[in-house]
């Protein structure tokens, strides 16, 4: 009875020392690697500005062609040249004035003959009135007097319509600018005869250019007199006009019409030249947007994209309409649900459902204290060819 009791305790004993000496398996839970650390952003509510850009040439407002107002005249000076500028009544060329000055001399003594003429008439016409009846003159020679002063008065009146048409041409052996302005051709040569209106010189009235923007029909439509205008010369200036006129029709072959602003007034100072394809913006207003800094919105399989991320740190990967592209931020079209956070930049490196490390928690932005600040307009953005809307 005792052998049987020292086994049992010896064998127990042998079983507890070997089970205390193997280990039971322990489950492990590993913890995600993160793709990416990130930052995060909110969406804002800002004011952006509605712009067309576009491209146009510059031209004159108006344009006066000077010519000679007498024929058969030769150009004796030449006083200005291209590039310029007059003031009204100047005088831009002469013409040779001997020979209007030979006629006139010639019309006048012609003048003093027909007068004297005239005068012998009257006497002779009154002689012959004062024996009409008497016998001494007929009826016929009476009438043949009077008839005579009528002749010599007719003829007096002739010379004096030719003299005062002398006089004309005298006064216009000068070329006299017809307003002020800027002198843009010059087809006068010393030497030359010119016919009458041949044209001389050109002139750019008060030295005034227009940019003749080319829009769309549909953005015409939005245009108006008046609407602002910002234009960008060759040495990157920006002028401010506005819209002082809109093109009655479309052009059937390239399909764009027209709006007109002056960029140019006066003395020119270097910025445009008529001829010039200039790029310039036309603001069409100011609106309230969505908006996202540019390096949040990335560009996908043709698609644009933004990255949420969830509560449990992964990407969600959403695809947004945008608008505008403004001073780093772009117009979010797509409503976002309220609350949401976008990676702020590196998005380019998730893929949908990726861990990511977060090192910012942004507060979304309320409407009210966004909406306080606006974002200025751009207009250094040159577009050639046709025009692009880059606003809503």
């Amino acid at each position: 009875m005792n052998t049987r009791l020292a086994y049992r305790l010896t064998l127990l004993t042998c079983l507890a020392f070997f089970g205390g000496c193997s280990e039971a398996p322990v489950e492990e839970t590993e913890s995600p690697t993160a793709a990416l650390s990130v930052e995060l952003t909110s969406p804002q509510i800002k004011m952006l500005s509605s712009t067309i850009e576009t491209s146009g040439n510059v031209q004159p407002w108006q344009e006066a062609s000077i010519g000679a107002q007498t024929a058969g005249l030769r150009i004796s000076q030449v006083l200005v040249n291209t590039g310029d500028w007059v003031q009204q009544g100047q005088v831009l060329a002469t013409f040779d004035p001997a020979q209007v000055t030979s006629q006139t001399a010639e019309l006048e003594a012609n003048i003093a003959e027909a007068r004297t003429q005239l005068a012998q008439a009257i006497l002779d016409a009154q002689r012959f009135s004062s024996l009409e009846g008497s016998g001494a003159v007929s009826d016929y020679q009476v009438s043949q007097a009077i008839t005579a002063v009528d002749a010599a008065r007719a003829r007096v009146n002739a010379l004096n319509a030719g003299l005062d048409s002398q006089s004309f041409a005298v006064a216009n052996t000068q070329v006299l600018a017809p307003d002020s302005g800027l002198i843009s051709q010059r087809t006068a040569t010393v030497g030359a005869v010119a016919g009458t209106g041949t044209p001389l010189f050109q002139l750019i009235r008060a030295g005034r250019l227009e940019w003749q923007a080319e829009v769309s029909p549909e953005q015409l439509a939005r245009i108006r007199v008046g609407t602002p205008v910002k234009v960008t010369s060759p040495s990157g200036k920006v002028f401010s006009s506005t819209v002082t006129r809109l093109g009655p029709s479309i052009n059937p072959t390239s399909r764009v019409g027209y709006i007109y602003a002056p960029i140019a007034f006066g003395r020119p100072e270097g910025n445009f030249s008529a001829g010039m394809y200039i790029d310039g913006v036309i603001e069409l207003g100011r609106y309230q947007a969505t908006v996202l800094p540019q390096s949040a919105v990335i560009i996908k399989d043709g698609f644009e994209l933004v990255y949420e991320i969830s509560p449990d740190n992964r990407a969600i990967e959403r695809r947004v309409e945008v608008g505008a592209s403004q001073n780093g931020l772009v117009e979010i079209k797509t409503a976002l649900p309220k609350g949401t956070q976008v990676v702020l930049r590196g998005g380019s490196f998730l893929n949908d459902g990726d861990f990511v490390s977060v090192i910012n928690k942004p507060l979304p932005s309320t409407k009210k204290a966004a909406a306080s600040t606006p974002i200025p307009s751009s207009t250094n953005s040159a577009q050639g060819g046709t025009p692009a809307n880059s606003g809503v």
